[in-house]
């Protein structure tokens, strides 16, 4: 009985480190979403502040949520004045508003991922640890089963890259070779 519980808690123990990986995956690419705008926001809505560049704020690296709240809130704002002036001055249709380059859209979408970054922070840093304190209890034939099943991951992406180095060598050999041809052309002529 003892040895069936043992082998239901260490089945339970991989699913749920697998889960936590799977969680800790899905965070790490909202992190690297793609981004749509540079991320310098200017409170005047130039691309450089002559001025000073300590005016502008970089929407990645801010941990204030307040800020990032203040922000959009400020842009939709000078949207909304924007379209009610084209609209006063009865100018139809009139070139859409941007931000230092960017749509509201694009600004919208980089702050929202921003915060997502910051707010979840907090729950990357609980799954590390209950990831770090659950690979305590991992068997060690478990363990020598991730890295040999990490290591067979690494070969494959070194034989792919191995892969396309030789493909990479092949086709600089062929315009090697098209080029001494062209050279040799021209010579004879």
């Amino acid at each position: 009985m003892t040895n069936e519980i043992s082998k239901n808690t260490t089945a339970l123990v991989r699913t749920k480190l697998e889960d936590i990986k799977k969680r800790l995956s899905k965070m790490e690419e909202a992190k690297n979403a793609g981004t749509k705008t540079n991320g310098m926001f200017h409170w005047n809505g130039r691309t450089r502040d002559t001025q000073s560049e300590s005016k502008s704020i970089n929407i990645f690296k801010t941990t204030s949520v307040v800020l990032l709240i203040s922000i959009l809130g400020f842009i939709m704002t000078r949207k909304k004045e924007y379209d009610e002036a084209a609209k006063k001055l009865k100018i139809n249709p009139y070139p859409v508003f941007s931000w230092s380059g960017y749509s509201i859209d694009s600004w919208e979408d980089d702050i929202k991922t921003r915060i997502n970054v910051i707010t979840h922070e907090s729950e990357v840093n609980r799954l590390i640890k209950l990831r770090d304190e659950l690979s305590k209890y991992v068997s060690e034939e478990d363990r020598v089963n991730e890295l040999l099943s990490q290591l067979d991951n690494y070969s494959a992406i070194s034989e792919d890259a191995e892969t396309i180095a030789d493909t990479d060598c092949e086709v600089f050999e062929e315009i090697e070779d098209t080029k001494q041809t062209k050279q040799l052309k021209v010579s004879i002529l």
